[in-house]
């Protein structure tokens, strides 16, 4: 085609491009308002005989993204919003695991683990309303010793925090999140919910509170945690369930103990489905409580709206959640290839077990197990064969669980997979589906 040299714009349409161009910055502005802040501390020595209601000195800092307001191992909120935070720990051999997330001082979460012998693993997650000012930290219990272990290659003890999204609109719609907790002794029948006494959030009062249930008010992505204590020697089976669809579940026995278990997943809500937690069919739960001791908690929050998932506009959108509904006996040093597919568009690799990140950004990972009865169970996170963290559970005379989390900065093309330490048993079936691995962009850093 010919060179036809300076064309005239007229001045409508300059006008007309400017304002695209004004809008176009805009919304780029907008998009830098929503950097989530993000974090993970990690703890890799061992700390022995904490006093009581001593803070806890995480002396890793694995991940900090805009979290100013964390020094040390104590996070002060420096916007206000909601947040979610993360609690795993493994205590030494045959020590009490009783610790608290608290915020300005009030337990808003607890964990407690004590195997006869051996080694014992809790895990917590909550959502929390924060102003500036507030203060959130790890603490061990009143009145209580506790012993935890670690070391630089085995990172058990982690508390990791992110700011969610939920009071922004996206497409015009509100996200939406739920955080719901019982601090006293509940009996739960079999097949029956489980009613949580206590709504630290409801941002559209969408969770019931007579029926368990909460009901999205969008369609979209949702990131979701359950956990809970069983009373002494009684068993912990507890199930996710996706309208009348069973997702997940969560078991634990220790003889003569208390019994600690949770779980994450990640599911695609249409509006107006419902989630819960309810006890296993035929299976009575008795699960333990007391006003300054909080372990059922149930959490949930939309990651992307319905219209965000396929808006190219608002960005790259990356998240995946997958889980074992088969037995699988793993090998040292094997990835770990999940056969049940929660949620993935298709950064993940199910015939590796890799995640590949797809921009350089922000990530939030969580992963769970279930070992069979009287095996151990070992796993580590990796990123780009680079250790991050571990879970480890071992009951001699029952099923193990554990879990664990990490905020990881990742490059495109990076990857994350879970490994086999050692040989595991690990256990599931169609309709118990215990150990998990999921994960998603918290925000792009380019």
């Amino acid at each position: 085609a010919e060179y036809m040299g300076f064309i005239p714009v007229a001045a409508d349409t300059m006008l007309g491009l400017t304002i695209l161009l004004l809008a176009t910055n805009a919304l780029y502005l907008a998009q830098a308002e929503l950097d989530y802040q993000a974090f993970t501390l990690s703890l890799d020595q061992h700390i022995d005989q904490l006093a009581d209601t001593t803070l806890i000195n995480f002396n890793k800092l694995t991940t900090n993204h805009n979290a100013n307001g964390l020094q040390g191992s104590v996070f002060t909120c420096s916007a206000a919003g909601l947040y979610k935070f993360q609690v795993y720990s493994l205590t030494r051999t045959d020590a009490n695991l009783l610790i608290d997330l608290n915020k300005n001082g009030v337990i808003v979460a607890s964990l407690w683990a004590h195997t006869p012998h051996d080694y014992a693993a809790a895990g917590n997650a909550i959502i929390l309303d924060l102003a500036i000012g507030d203060v959130v930290q790890v603490t061990s219990h009143a009145n209580q010793t506790v012993s935890l272990y670690g070391t630089t290659n085995e990172i058990y003890t982690t508390f990791s925090g992110v700011q969610l999204g939920s009071y922004q609109a996206q497409n015009g719609v509100q996200l939406s999140a739920f955080s719901v907790s019982l601090n006293q002794q509940q009996t739960v029948a079999g097949g029956q919910p489980v009613l949580y006494n206590l709504v630290d959030v409801d941002t559209d009062n969408s969770f019931n509170t007579q029926t368990g249930t909460y009901t999205a008010p969008n369609g979209g992505i949702y990131y979701i945690h359950f956990f809970a204590l069983a009373s002494q020697d009684s068993m912990l089976w507890l199930e996710l369930y996706h309208n009348t669809d069973m997702v997940a579940s969560i078991y634990g026995q220790t003889k003569g103990e208390k019994a600690d278990a949770g779980n994450t997943v990640i599911l695609h809500l249409r509006q107006g489905d419902t989630v819960k937690i309810q006890a296993r069919a035929g299976q009575e739960n008795i699960l333990y409580g007391a006003p300054d001791q909080i372990y059922a908690t149930f959490s949930g929050y939309e990651l992307y709206t319905e219209g965000a998932i396929t808006n190219t506009h608002e960005g790259p959108k990356s998240y995946f959640s997958v889980g074992l509904a088969n037995g699988y006996n793993t090998k040292d040093g094997e990835k770990v290839v999940f056969d049940r597919v929660f949620t993935d568009p298709g950064d993940y690799d199910h015939l590796t077990g890799e995640y590949i990140a797809p921009e350089f950004g922000t990530y939030e990972f969580n992963y769970h197990g279930l070992a069979e009865n009287t095996s151990e169970l070992y796993l580590d996170l990796y990123h780009n064969y680079r250790y991050v963290n571990s879970a480890y559970s071992h009951s001699p005379a029952d099923y193990a669980t554990a879990g664990n989390s990490a905020v990881l900065e990742m490059d495109r093309g990076d990857v994350v997979f879970i490994r086999s330490d050692g040989n595991n048993q690990l256990y599931g079936e169609w309709d118990e589906v215990y150990t998990t691995f999921s994960g998603c962009l918290l925000h792009t850093n380019g």
